[in-house]
């Protein structure tokens, strides 16, 4: 197989993946706001939205900063996969 037919191939994946993901966060939303109700969709969303909030300052950038890191000629990679 060449590597543009891999590439093609790939990048089908990758969008039939995405687009199967919002199709399936659809149905989920349809779903919980039918059996939520306003109120309770209303109580689900805060918590999300929070919970989504939180993971961003605690992640405060250590991702990039990891993958900057590993990237790097003669990084010990093992190293800092196991410290972060």
């Amino acid at each position: 197989m060449t590597s543009a037919a891999k590439f093609s191939q790939n990048m089908t994946i990758q969008i039939a993946g995405k687009i199967a993901a919002v199709f399936v966060g659809l149905g989920i939303m349809a779903i919980l706001t039918r059996s939520l109700g306003p109120e309770g969709f209303g109580e689900y969303t805060t918590a999300v939205t929070f919970l989504q909030l939180f993971g961003v300052i605690v992640d405060f950038g250590l991702t990039l900063t990891l993958l900057v890191m590993i990237s790097e000629v003669g990084a010990d990679q093992i190293k800092l996969l196991v410290t972060f």
